[in-house]
């Protein structure tokens, strides 16, 4: 239970701890008790497990309920208590792959475009999938795809669960997830199972096979269909400092990748690195809601920029690491950002705008 309760502050923020909790129990007891709430769980106790109908909902959740239903039903290893209903009508396209394999016994063919609307990671989903692919039209580059996903997935999970763990077979998941990505690959190029084979080598440590794996994906038709693909991989561009190919990728994304902010944000790091201060100009001027609390990227490239611009002014070549930090220490104490851009949660008055 929760709600409000009205009390003196100067007693309840004391320093005496004890007594605080002290004052606040006797009060909160004229309120609510312990023995009250027992007694309301014994009165409604009778109606927990009454049977509810769909005509009785007051809110539709997510359809995966009514697959999961349908999957039990299915493979006889559970049933929906009756006091749950999870109505068929609650199956939306976000579903259908998931209804499709329980219906038809393999997932539906799809266009390598096809952006993945869900997935299915439980360890009672993967038999269903890998029975999927000897049937016939059964192995397709999604079913491949969306099997090494279940597979790398309930590693992970698995991981999760120190007692559960087991390094060996973490990495014989691993390895099996690796294989039906690149099987997918190979079958029918699509930027998700590419995306996933850069990931792998990135945990791997292998930059270079990783950048091989993302201009792959990023070459394919529709890769841009889903912003988040673009600005992972401008990211990572970026955080190897390659902001030539980091800018280049930008500027050769369609315009509804552009104006995404999250990506304009990454990008401005390289037009910084770069010297694009009209570009930079234009940024500083937009509304940035991507942004999160006490984020300080805004606030760092806006210092840079002000210490770059005033380098271009006084004929100061930026490679001059000394340089450059008197021109920071400069913008840092003398060029106030913008309210609209300064996200941090605090600074030090003393040193002027450095936090």
């Amino acid at each position: 239970m929760f709600g409000g309760i009205k009390l003196e502050p100067e007693r309840l923020f004391c320093e005496d701890f004890d007594a605080a909790c002290g004052y606040f129990g006797e009060n909160l007891g004229t309120i609510v008790t312990s023995d009250g709430i027992y007694a309301l769980n014994e009165k409604l106790k009778p109606i927990a497990d009454q049977a509810v109908a769909a005509d009785d909902l007051v809110h539709m959740g997510s359809g995966f309920g009514a697959v999961e239903a349908m999957r039990m039903k299915l493979t006889g290893d559970g049933e929906v208590p009756a006091s749950m209903c999870f109505p068929k009508s609650s199956i939306t396209k976000a579903q259908y792959p998931w209804v499709h394999l329980l219906e038809n016994g393999v997932l539906p063919t799809e266009d390598v475009r096809t952006i993945p609307d869900s997935y299915m990671i439980g360890r009672r989903w993967i038999p269903l999938m890998k029975s999927a692919l000897e049937k016939n039209g059964g192995r397709t580059w999604y079913s491949l795809y969306h099997l090494g996903t279940a597979v790398y997935e309930v590693a992970d999970l698995t991981k999760a669960a120190n007692s559960a763990f087991d390094e060996e077979e973490n990495k014989r998941q691993t390895e099996e997830a690796r294989a039906l990505w690149q099987e997918s690959a190979d079958l029918a190029p699509n930027a998700w199972a590419y995306r996933n084979l850069a990931i792998l080598a990135l945990r791997d440590g292998n930059n270079d096979e990783a950048e091989r794996y993302y201009d792959l994906a990023m070459a394919l038709p529709g890769a841009y269909d889903d912003f988040a693909l673009a600005s992972e991989y401008l990211g990572t561009l970026t955080g190897w400092r390659k902001f030539d190919k980091a800018w280049a990728l930008f500027e050769g994304m369609p315009q509804s990748c552009q104006a995404v902010d999250r990506i304009r944000i990454t990008a401005a790091r390289s037009a910084l690195k770069l010297d694009e201060l009209d570009w930079l100009d234009g940024f500083f001027r937009e509304e940035h809601h991507d942004i999160r609390e006490g984020e300080c990227s805004l606030t760092d490239l806006w210092f840079e920029f002000c210490a770059r611009k005033m380098a271009k002014e006084r004929g100061v070549d930026v490679n001059d690491e000394a340089a450059m930090q008197v021109l920071l220490d400069e913008a840092w104490d003398n060029c106030p950002p913008d309210p609209s851009i300064d996200f941090r949660m605090s600074f030090d008055k003393n040193l002027k705008y450095r936090i």
